[in-house]
């Protein structure tokens, strides 16, 4: 597995990651507007939910990989 796997690979997880962030956003936020009144603390939790995911995902996929 190259570089350039790699990096496409992490590539299409952030992406994919993005849009069903961006589908689920409209229930997310309404939910997370119940708990935080302001609407960039709601952006900034969607984004750290979206970057944990994102990098335990990563780490996930690099111990499996590893293993070899």
């Amino acid at each position: 597995m190259g570089r350039f796997s790699i990096l496409l690979g992490l590539c299409m997880a952030g992406f994919f990651v993005g849009f069903i962030g961006y589908l689920l956003q409209a229930s997310i936020s309404g939910y997370l507007l119940q708990i935080f009144a302001d609407a960039e603390a709601i952006r900034a939790v969607m984004a750290g939910i979206a970057g944990s995911f994102l990098s335990l995902m990563s780490l996930i996929v690099w111990e499996r990989v590893s293993k070899r």
